[in-house]
């Protein structure tokens, strides 16, 4: 049929470069992407999305470390920002979803749930590192 199956690398028209695993000519098992801005993502892929474990690495420097389902980040996760902060938590459809610490550049943290990329409420007092204040 034509189509990759099994190791590889490839260079797409957009400039993507893909090594690592094929099925049927789409990345899917184990790889890494290196975009023409600068981006990166090494990980699971599934059908050419990613799925399962992976890190996505922006040009800017910002980068999550989690799980992934059908191309979006998903299931549990970090997300560092280049200024400090970081969530760390749930993620559902791309989005915070769920509980997770907010950690602030000076290390303060505070828990709370989000829910569709949108604080709803703070469940503690802020703390620093992992010993939370009563």
């Amino acid at each position: 049929d034509g189509e990759m199956n099994g190791m590889g690398k490839y260079k797409w028209a957009d400039g993507m470069v893909y090594v690592g695993d094929f099925k049927d000519g789409q990345p899917h098992g184990e790889g890494k992407a290196e975009y023409p801005g600068g981006s990166t993502y090494e990980g699971y892929w599934k059908d050419g999305r990613f799925d399962g474990r992976g890190s996505y690495v922006w040009a800017d420097n910002r980068r999550y470390d989690g799980e992934w389902q059908g191309g979006l980040r998903h299931g549990e996760g970090t997300m560092n920002d280049p200024n400090g902060e970081r969530y760390e938590g749930q993620w559902a459809q791309g989005k915070r979803h769920g509980e997770g610490t907010f950690r602030t550049s000076n290390g303060m943290c505070r828990d709370g749930e989000w829910h569709n990329d949108e604080l709803k409420c703070w469940r503690s007092k802020e703390y620093f590192g992992t010993r939370k204040k009563k």
